[in-house]
């Protein structure tokens, strides 16, 4: 089986923090993972996970989003627990910053129509 995770799409910085700690938890246990970010900024794209058992072997490689998660610094990240649940703590700085963009765009978006 496969494993899609759709995230925020920071991976750096204190905004990437549970990116990081999503990715060093899937690592942890043993997942493989290939990561890949939607087009544009990191707070205006989406992450995915795509994590399975084995190794990936992805159907096109017409995929130009990929990470490189092995350049990836994971030292601060967290490894997740289910009598620790952190997660929601970790992303709120990522969760606000992509709520008042979002909230922006489309804003602007219904506001000149």
């Amino acid at each position: 089986g496969i494993l899609i995770i759709n995230f925020y799409g920071f991976i750096s910085g204190s905004k990437g923090l549970a990116a990081r700690s999503i990715l060093k938890t899937l690592n942890d246990d043993g997942y493989k993972v290939d990561l890949f970010a939607t087009d544009g900024e990191e707070k205006y794209r989406n992450l995915l996970f795509v994590c399975g058992a084995n190794e990936l072997n992805p159907i096109k490689e017409s995929v130009n989003n990929k990470i490189n998660t092995s350049h990836l610094n994971l030292d601060n990240a967290f490894v997740l627990v289910d009598d620790k649940p952190i997660l929601e703590h970790i992303y709120l700085e990522a969760a606000l910053s992509w709520r008042k963009d979002y909230n922006e765009i489309n804003a602007k978006y219904f506001l000149n129509k």
